[in-house]
């Protein structure tokens, strides 16, 4: 049974080994404007302390994506703060204005000719740590995100 539970989570998630990033541009719920290759150096400054801030990336044809609605619902269950992560959403249709969110033309340029949900851990710099087209667990965020 083990084996079975093991392929499946390989089969619905891609480590990323290769040195593939993401760098865009995102905005808080009050406008501000972030970059994800710099956002914890940006945070340092803005606070003057130190951050090593992780960042999942969220992207959805559409904020009612029922794969979206579930991705949510188990971030929310994680401590965000502890882990050090931020949720960004990529949507294709308008803009999560209550939360860290890209432009839609950002969010076109990210998805590509995709338009489907995906999830992507970064890392600090923007590093793709993992991607992934299904619904990730919190158990396999947490342990991706402690055991950088």
């Amino acid at each position: 049974m083990k084996t079975l539970s093991l392929i499946f989570i390989l089969c619905t998630f891609t480590l990323i080994t290769y040195s593939q990033s993401l760098n865009f541009e995102f905005y808080n719920s009050a406008s501000k404007k972030y970059n994800t290759a710099s956002f914890s150096e940006q945070l340092e400054k803005e606070y003057d302390a130190k951050f090593n801030e992780r960042i999942v990336l969220l992207e959805t044809p559409k904020l009612s994506d029922s794969l979206y609605l579930l991705q949510n619902k188990i971030l929310d269950k994680l401590d965000a703060e502890s882990l050090q992560l931020i949720y960004i959403t990529a949507c294709l249709e308008q803009e999560n204005g209550s939360g860290y969110h890209t432009s839609i033309k950002t969010a076109k340029e990210i998805m590509g000719t995709s338009n489907k949900f995906r999830i992507r851990l970064l890392d600090s710099t923007g590093n793709i740590i993992l991607e992934s087209d299904e619904v990730i667990s919190q158990k396999i965020i947490e342990d991706l995100v402690q055991s950088e």
